[in-house]
Parts: structure tokens; C-alpha cells; sequence
């Protein structure tokens, strides 16, 4: 078995992905297309060519590229650092070159400045990327604008490229190619409410930022999916407004009359759906050119971009609700599916975990698990990839003042080659 050596300090309290699983309730066929609600025509904006493919990021507290993964820490006294494991040796650093240095304050070269709140983090194959973003309005204190800061991969050479006006908010999902970051960004109104939500484009070299379309529904929630055929895909959800408050049967009601819509703007403003599902059906995944929906039933699904085919991948029975799924990885071909029995509680009962065959069909049991105040959980998968899978194998006690620490314990990760740890093989 081949292992790439690291017991060192993550910095995730490690709570299990299970327990996040979303909230969808259940059930069989996808919607017609004509029952999708039509969006309104977008005013179109000319989108320039992209630098190299587009690479979708998503919402794990750390990002890689190549090399490495890279993550953010904290220490028990709330100063905050860029870190980076290496995929080949499995060492972990604390982005700092300075000599004696020891990362207690704004002065150390890896300090990252989380007082409007954590940073979003997209690693680039020739720099990092931290969205830092919006501070609300405090009293009679203004709010504190959203800005995009850059370093280079080891850390060095920190600049902000670009701050955004004080009353607009770039989304907390992206996309990035070589040369330019991909977000969502809502103007808000005085009360806080949207009134304007735009795909832009930012490019990192210069700071512009670069309107490439205003979507149609500004208020409904709508958010950064993936990527297909180098252009952004995005989830909206039709009949939003989950704010107000409801008796429990009319909020299920609103819930599930809920329609999810992935799509993707094209050069000239347009809007092309790619598959959409309503709530009660299923609970969907993006993942490069294809939704995986997981039924009611317990069908897993593969609704391809590309020809638009949808094929059962596995059939797990309907004691697993759709609602106790998740998805956290895809390594190479395999999907990774965690479950957890329909009548369970997040963190009280045993998840199982399957490798799914994108392309075979099929499912195969992961039995790494990890034991988590009593309950058998599965590893928790920080990064994974075609070649690595970075996970949580072990807890251990925390040193005085050390980063990524979480009730005075220490995740051990380590970094595995990605057959070894779809051949079941555990980090040594």
C-alpha cells in the first residue's frame, strides 16, 4: 500500500458530513421540462474568453491545487493562518518563512485577517485566492466592504487586487480559471435585502471586475454549482421566501412545492437549464458534467449534461431516505455516497459509506471509518481527487497554542493515494 506520510494538526472541528447532509424530502421522477417555471430574459452582456478551464470550488473550509492543499487555521486565541499539506510528502506548514517566527500576530507573513469573518479560499495552480468577505453595518459604524486578496503559494507577497463598493456581497460559492475568479455578487439594499445579483467576472492581475450577466430573479436563492463546458453552472430555486415565519405544515408545504433549476448563461445573456428536480423528489449533487440525484426510493441517479441521458447508477432501497444522504467526494469515477438510516439522528447512529461507479454503475462499501464520541462514522474526507484523498483518521491531544486545536483535540490526518483508498486500505 502506498502512503504519503503526515500525522499533523488539522484544523477542522471534525464534524461529521453526514450530519449536514441536506434537508430535501423525497421521491421518484424528474419534473417535465414544461413544468419548470420560465426565467425572464436577462439583459446581455458579451463574456470574453476564459484563461484555461474553469475548476468550481465549493464550500470545504480548505482548497487545492496540484501541489497541495491548502487551509486556513486557528489557535485558541483567535489568530488565524495560511497552511499548506503537500500531496506528495503529506507535510503540513504554516505558510511563514520568518525565521523564529511564532504566528501569534498580524506581524507573521501567514497571519490571514478573519475579523469580517472567515475568508473564502481558492488555490491556484500559480497563486492563492482569499474572498474576504462583507461586513454589515454596526451601529453608527459603516460596513466594511468585501475584497479579494492574492498571495503567491507559499505565502508570500500578500496584496488586495480588489475592494468591492460597501453595499455589495460576492457569493460564497466560485469558479476560477488561471487568471480570473468567478462569483455571484448581490447589491443590497439599505435594509440588507437583494436588488441586484450579477455573474461576474474578477480578474486577478488588475482587480477588474467584469459584469458577464444580471440574472432574472435576483431574490430567488440561486448559487454556484460547477462547471460544465468551461462556463459556470448555478442552481436557482423557484418559490424562495423561506424567511417568513409559517406553521410547521405550511412551511413542508413551501419546502417541498420548491423546484431546484441548475443552468448556465450563455455569451449573450441567455439561460439554459440542464436538469431541475422539485424538492420532494430528491437530493441532487453537482459534480463536473453531471447531476447525481439521489430519490426517495433509493435510486441514485446520473442526469448527464452532455447527452442528457439519466441512468440509475445503484439501487440502495427505500430504507434510506434521501433526506440522510450525502455526497462529500468524487474520486476519479467514483462517486462517494455516505447514509445513514431514515429513522436516525445526525451523530447518533452508524453511517455507511459507498464508491459508486459513474460510468459502470454500481456500488462498492468504504469501510475506513473513524470512532467520534461513541459512534463508528465514516473518515472524514477533507480534499479528494483522481490521485490523493486527504482525510481525518484519528484525533489526538492538543498541544498548548496549537492551531486547528477543537476542545482540546487534534484531528490526524493523512494523505492517501486514491486506489488504495477505494481498494479500502487505511492511512498507516
Amino acid at each position: 500500500m502506498r502512503n504519503r506520510f503526515s500525522k499533523a494538526v488539522c484544523v477542522l472541528a471534525l464534524v461529521f458530513l453526514a450530519a449536514c447532509a441536506p434537508a430535501v424530502p423525497s421521491s421518484s421522477v424528474p419534473v417535465p421540462a414544461s413544468s419548470a417555471p420560465q426565467p425572464e430574459e436577462t439583459d446581455p452582456q458579451p463574456a470574453a474568453q476564459t484563461a484555461g478551464p474553469l475548476r468550481f470550488y465549493d464550500l470545504k473550509d480548505g482548497s487545492a491545487n496540484e501541489d497541495g492543499y491548502y487551509q486556513i487555521l486557528t489557535n485558541p486565541a483567535g489568530t488565524s493562518v495560511l497552511t499548506c499539506t503537500d500531496f506528495a510528502s503529506g507535510q503540513r506548514r504554516i505558510l511563514c518563512g520568518r525565521s523564529g517566527c511564532v504566528h501569534t500576530d498580524e506581524t507573521c507573513p501567514a497571519f490571514v485577517c478573519t475579523s469580517a469573518g472567515q475568508p473564502r479560499l481558492v488555490a491556484q495552480q500559480n497563486r492563492v485566492v482569499l474572498v474576504h468577505p462583507r461586513l454589515p453595518a454596526l451601529g453608527r459604524t459603516p460596513p466594511t466592504p468585501a475584497r479579494v486578496e492574492v498571495r503567491a503559494t507559499d505565502g508570500t507577497g500578500s496584496r488586495t487586487v480588489v475592494t468591492f463598493e460597501p453595499d455589495e456581497a460576492p457569493g460564497l460559492y466560485c469558479a476560477a480559471d488561471h487568471d480570473n475568479l468567478y462569483t455571484l455578487i448581490d447589491t443590497l439594499s439599505d435594509g440588507g435585502s437583494v436588488r441586484d445579483r450579477r455573474l461576474a467576472r474578477v480578474h486577478l492581475d488588475d482587480g477588474t471586475v467584469e459584469t458577464l450577466a444580471r440574472l432574472s430573479h435576483p431574490r430567488d436563492n440561486v448559487m454556484i454549482q460547477g462547471v460544465f463546458e468551461n462556463r459556470v453552472v448555478m442552481k436557482r430555486i423557484f418559490e424562495g421566501g423561506l424567511s417568513r415565519q409559517v406553521p410547521t405544515e405550511e412551511w413542508d408545504a413551501k419546502i417541498n412545492s420548491q423546484i431546484h433549476s441548475l443552468f448556465f448563461i450563455d455569451d449573450q445573456g441567455q439561460e439554459h437549464t440542464l436538469v431541475h428536480w422539485r424538492q420532494y423528489q430528491a437530493a441532487g449533487f453537482v459534480y463536473g458534467d453531471a447531476c447525481y440525484l439521489f430519490y426517495e426510493n433509493g435510486d441514485l441517479h446520473k442526469a448527464d449534461f452532455s447527452t442528457g441521458r439519466d441512468t440509475v447508477l445503484a439501487s440502495f432501497g427505500s430504507q434510506w431516505g434521501k433526506n440522510f444522504v450525502d455526497c462529500p467526494a468524487k474520486i476519479g469515477d467514483m462517486l462517494v455516497i455516505e447514509m445513514r438510516p431514515r429513522d436516525s439522528l445526525p451523530g447518533q447512529t452508524t453511517v455507511s459509506r459507498f464508491a459508486v461507479d459513474t460510468v459502470q454503475g454500481g456500488a462498492t462499501p468504504l469501510p475506513q471509518q473513524i470512532l467520534w464520541e461513541g459512534w463508528r462514522q465514516p473518515v472524514p474526507i477533507l480534499y479528494a481527487d483522481d490521485r490523493w484523498v486527504l482525510a481525518v483518521w484519528g484525533t489526538r491531544p492538543a498541544a498548548a497554542g496549537e492551531f486547528g486545536q477543537w476542545n482540546g483535540q487534534c484531528p490526524v490526518w493523512g494523505v492517501l493515494d486514491a486506489e488504495d483508498f477505494l481498494a479500502g486500505n487505511r492511512f498507516a
